[in-house]
């Protein structure tokens, strides 16, 4: 027996255990990969260029207190990264499981939701919340870096065969 969607082709039928494997696959790479690539996009706008000054300049200490700016930089996204990254990653993973693929309009989306739960767990963690200022500015940098995220995690799902590859009809 195999799981499939109503016109769907040959290609497109996936085995029920390999579909739930592939959305296993999909949840685990995006949780773990997802803030990595935020620490790559999350310094840019906000610190980046001190960050690249201290990694550059030779008068700052020796290479591997250069090197530990890094470390705070991708321990810091794995902090900050990692309720949006599961968040994204269990819609893909939904959709994977569901469709047996997903496109980037989807991936974007999931980067929204996962900003969008970031903002949630602010809003109910801190009872004072302040809608109209903190939460606001929170999202404006958390929605773009989430987006991208997800858009370079899809991509990279695809290269590295998690996702199977689209099949074309030819003519």
């Amino acid at each position: 027996m195999t799981m499939s969607l109503p016109g769907a082709t040959a290609a497109t039928t996936i085995p029920p255990r390999e579909r739930w494997l592939q959305a296993l696959g999909v949840l685990v790479f995006v949780s773990l990969v997802g803030p990595a690539v935020g620490a790559v996009l999350f310094p840019t706008p906000l610190s980046g260029p001190y960050i690249w000054w201290t990694l550059l300049t030779h008068d700052q200490g020796t290479l591997g207190d250069r090197l530990s700016v890094l470390g705070y930089v991708v321990l810091g996204s794995y902090v900050l990264g990692m309720v949006p990254a599961v968040a994204a990653a269990l819609v893909m993973a939904l959709a994977t499981l569901f469709r047996g693929r997903f496109g980037y309009a989807v991936a974007a989306g999931a980067g929204v939701f996962g900003a969008l739960a970031v903002w949630l767990a602010f809003a109910v963690s801190n009872s004072t919340a302040n809608l109209q200022s903190g939460s606001a500015a929170m999202l404006a940098v958390f929605v773009p870096i989430c987006v991208v995220a997800a858009l370079v995690c899809r991509w990279l799902l695809s290269l590295v065969r998690i996702l199977p590859r689209k099949v074309r009809a030819r003519p």
